[in-house]
């Protein structure tokens, strides 16, 4: 699936909602104190490659890197612990298969995409690694994912698909750690959005939606709803 770009609706729509969180971070944003560019990720870097990244454990992980510091040929993801470079074991994807985005839940990190299996590991277009090895999200869900936020405890999942885990929802699901759910307070197949999620947020106990819809939850949503 293509990558977000500035101007498309998708890169709209994100930065719609990358507006809204640093609305809601903004205190501790500025205490950072820190605005100045750093060159430590060391030479050549990771080429062209570095689609996603997040922080876990104070290591920096990012996906799709082309190569990554001395000696690391390509690796679907690499990890930065402050000094070098390294690899997450066997990250390999079937051929034509991508990362659409990348979470953190703890000490976890999530990847979602267009893929159905990693590392060997079947696994329904979102994975979590564990620190050791890839693992699967139960039966994941029956389509593409473009996007994942989470809330520190759960998972939240955002693409174009109709089941998760056997859990019937409308493009955006729920995993919190154990089993899947719709985002619902009444059935699942009239809840969730009527088109394609593109990206997600979480802040102030609300989870922001974004993407190609016009109801959300059998109310009028134009792009975006909460």
């Amino acid at each position: 699936m293509p990558r977000r770009r500035p101007g498309t609706l998708s890169g709209i729509l994100s930065a719609t909602l990358l507006l809204l969180i640093s609305l809601i971070v903004r205190p501790a944003l500025a205490q950072s104190g820190d605005e100045n560019w750093s060159g430590i990720f060391g030479e050549p870097g990771m080429g062209t490659g570095g689609r996603e990244g997040v922080v876990v454990g104070g290591e920096l992980f990012v996906s799709d890197a082309t190569y990554v510091g001395a000696g690391l040929d390509r690796a679907q993801f690499a990890v930065w612990n402050g000094t070098g470079w390294r690899t997450t074991g066997d990250g390999a994807l079937p051929n034509g298969e991508g990362i659409n985005d990348m979470a953190a839940v703890g000490t976890d990190v999530y990847i979602a995409g267009n893929f159905t299996s990693i590392g060997g590991v079947d696994a329904s277009y979102v994975a979590r690694w564990d620190g050791t090895t890839w693992q699967a999200l139960g039966a994941g869900v029956n389509g593409s994912v473009n996007a994942l936020a989470s809330d520190g405890q759960n998972l939240y999942v955002g693409g174009t698909f109709t089941d998760a885990g056997g859990v019937a929802v409308r493009n955006v699901a729920r995993w919190d750690g154990a089993a899947w759910s719709a985002l619902t307070n009444g059935p699942a197949s009239s809840e969730g959005v009527n088109g394609p999620v593109s990206a997600l947020a979480v802040g102030n106990s609300r989870v922001y939606v974004g993407g190609g819809f016009t109801e959300a939850g059998q109310q009028a949503a134009t792009s975006v709803a909460s």
